[in-house]
């Protein structure tokens, strides 16, 4: 799975990105993670608040700093998706 999250680099974005890494460690699957804080990038998204939750090069949240139990009921649901 490709995540990509994007966002300037501030401790919001920072918590969430521990967030993003506990949830899919602890479900166990196979992920890339990159971190986007290029504002050009950012904006062809769409998406001009951050952080941004990017999977599989859908836009997944925006806005948000999700929990890790949020964020492992959203891998799961697109992994389940995905079969």
């Amino acid at each position: 799975m490709k995540i990509q999250i994007l966002c300037k680099q501030c401790e919001k974005c920072e918590i969430f990105a521990r967030n993003v890494m506990a949830a899919a460690d602890e479900i166990g699957f196979e992920y890339e993670l990159l971190r986007i804080f290029d504002r050009h990038r950012i904006s062809l998204f769409g998406a001009m608040g951050g952080p941004v939750l990017v999977v599989n090069d859908e836009v997944r949240s925006v806005g948000r700093v999700l929990s890790p139990d949020q964020l492992q009921k959203l891998f799961k649901f697109i992994l389940r998706a995905a079969q």
